[in-house]
């Protein structure tokens, strides 16, 4: 990633896992997949957390979030900013796989914004 975007100023890659809340140690249903961590694997860290130290000073405009079911989780983790911020977000969510846990983003999601939209493929 560094070498394909490090040229652009105002993207910043970062080896981390996202979550709520921040943490050294990975949720118990976080399982990372054989082979993806070659040393340790990396901290769990909230989006708030980042804002305030990594990302100190910046603001999130956008955010576009595919993390396998840890949608809830991440936005949690990033409420404070989303609040403060109001960026403009997208969650690629499997609306099938697991109705309950849908339900529970959108409506977590509703708390959040004003507008949401509801896109799927069939």
């Amino acid at each position: 990633m560094k070498l394909r975007y490090g040229a652009i100023s105002n993207i910043y890659p970062l080896y981390a896992a996202l979550g709520n809340p921040p943490s050294n140690v990975a949720p118990p249903e976080w399982k990372p997949p054989s082979g993806l961590c070659a040393g340790p694997c990396p901290r769990l860290r909230g989006i708030d957390e980042l804002v305030n130290s990594t990302w100190k000073g910046e603001k999130l405009g956008y955010l576009h979030l595919d993390v396998e079911g840890g949608e809830l989780a991440v936005l949690k983790g990033a409420a404070t900013t989303l609040h403060r911020d109001r960026p403009f977000f997208t969650v690629e969510r499997h609306v099938h796989t697991d109705t309950n846990l849908t339900h529970e983003l959108m409506r977590y999601i509703e708390t959040l914004v004003t507008s949401q939209f509801c896109v799927r493929f069939f």
